[in-house]
């Protein structure tokens, strides 16, 4: 069960008709109260027992933001921004299970969530400008860069027993001789920068037919590092589902009945799940899951046949690319996990009533 309260007293200020401010300040309260099953297994791996167990979490937090919008003429406008946001851990890492497991030689293995767990905060500060022309085309830069702070990753290791992702980050404590805690924890610290781009040309310019074609496209450009306190994995590691680079690119035509579009997407490869594995020697080795780079190109059409009613008709991933190709490590083609979806074509009616 969740409680939370959420205030947001904020000011803004506007000077002349091309100059605008917004600060605030946000503060919420959650209350997380968790029940779950505290389970025990013996030796041979069945269940000797068990019983309800609960524990509590609370957070308070206070998120300052900032804004500030230019408008030197009414073709352009700059924006700046500063603001604060934070993620909790989800239920499961807080308390979604204890399980204790007896080795047979007087040694038991806990496994529990923690509800000391600190939420992520984020401090992220951006900078942009838009430009605009008088047939409806535009283009927008900006920069952004985001600090993260208690970082909270999935990950696993080749040494747990159950092959599951249980984790954040596990920390493993010696409590004593005859015990063993296996609980998640938070990583360090991580940051995210990077810029982005885009824009849409209207063909405007050209004549009959053609001044309705338009063609649009945005991409994205970033560098991300993370500190997360685990061995076997380097500081400076990228963070979780964060590729170096992607790109839209679209060809459109937008007139009072008809409309048509045919859409490219492509995607860097991207660190997907920390993992390492542990020889008999102690030593530990970064074998990551890594998704490598997707593509995909679209169509649409839709075209209106009365003020009420238009037809419609779509087909995904012409090319009939892989829509998830992972592996072990970055530049590796050991052990590929692949989904193929083949291409999909739909056709729809609307009615508006």
């Amino acid at each position: 069960r969740v409680v939370d309260d959420c205030p947001y007293p904020q000011s803004s200020a506007k000077n002349q008709s091309n100059r605008f401010l917004i600060q605030a300040l946000r503060y919420e309260h959650a209350d997380i109260r968790n029940k779950f099953w505290d389970a025990s297994y013996d030796d041979s791996g069945n269940i000797s027992g068990g019983h309800f167990a609960k524990n509590r979490t609370s957070y308070n937090e206070f998120l300052p933001s900032l804004f500030i919008a230019y408008r030197p003429t009414p073709f352009s406008v700059y924006r700046a921004s500063f603001d604060t946001s934070y993620v909790m851990p989800n239920t499961f890492l807080l308390g979604g299970s204890r399980t204790s497991t007896y080795d047979g030689n007087g040694v038991y293995t806990i496994q529990e969530g923690n509800p000391n767990l600190k939420p992520v905060l984020s401090r992220n500060f951006d900078l942009s400008g838009q430009w605009m022309s008088r047939d409806g085309s535009s283009f927008a830069m900006g920069g952004f860069y985001k600090l993260l702070s208690n970082y909270l990753f999935d990950a696993g290791n080749s040494t747990r027993t159950d092959g599951t992702h249980y984790l954040s980050s596990t920390a493993t404590t010696n409590v004593s001789p005859q015990e063993i805690l296996e609980t998640p924890r938070n990583g360090g610290s991580a940051f995210v920068y990077g810029l982005e781009m885009s824009g849409i040309k209207n063909m405007s310019f050209l004549p009959g037919f053609w001044k309705h074609l338009f063609i649009s496209g945005n991409v994205t450009l970033q560098r991300s590092h993370a500190n997360l306190k685990t061995a076997g994995i380097p500081d400076g590691t990228p963070i979780q589902y964060a590729p170096n680079w992607m790109y839209n690119l679209s060809l459109g035509y937008q007139s009072g009945r008809l409309n048509t579009n045919l859409s490219f997407r492509r995607s860097g490869a991207f660190l997907e799940t920390y993992y390492t594995y542990s020889n008999s020697n102690g030593k530990t080795f970064n074998i990551s899951w890594w998704d490598q780079p997707i593509q995909r190109l679209d169509y649409s059409i839709n075209y209106k046949l009365t003020k009420r009613i238009s037809m419609g008709f779509s087909a995904q991933n012409l090319l009939g690319d892989v829509s998830y190709y992972a592996t072990r490590g970055k530049n590796s083609e050991k052990i590929p996990q692949i989904v193929w979806t083949g291409r999909s074509y739909f056709l729809n009616m609307n009615v508006d009533f």
